[in-house]
């Protein structure tokens, strides 16, 4: 009865894990707005190459490399403002979390900051 109840809840977790990974692959590319304050009027735009984030005022481009199916690196390439400029070769590892429709929830990391965010898929 043991062994029923961990291969049970082995394939419970293994078919948890394949669906994450299948919804991965749904926001892997395409366009995205951010549903936290102060980053709401950013407008993010993934393809299997590159991201670009643009607010009001700047827009930043990025080369993304990914880590496994649902964890990136973003590495900033180039900014339209030189105020932004101090950008350029930093490294954002984003984590997607969790998907429930469009809503993504993901952790981004760079340096010492840590941002929990709240995406939803726009197109």
């Amino acid at each position: 009865m043991k062994t029923i109840l961990l291969l049970l809840s082995i394939l419970i977790t293994s078919c948890n894990t394949i669906d994450s990974i299948d919804k991965c692959e749904d926001v892997k590319e395409g366009e995205f707005v951010y549903l936290n304050e102060p980053y709401k009027n950013w407008r993010i735009t993934r393809t299997s190459e590159y991201q670009i984030e643009k607010s009001e005022v700047i827009e930043f481009k990025g080369a993304i490399r990914w880590l496994d199916s649902c964890k990136y690196e973003l590495e900033y390439i180039e900014s339209s403002e030189e105020e932004g400029e101090s950008m350029v070769g930093k490294k954002l590892t984003t984590e997607i979390n969790k998907i429930s429709g469009d809503t993504i929830w993901v952790v981004s990391k760079m340096d010492t900051l840590i941002l929990d965010l709240v995406m939803l898929k726009a197109d």
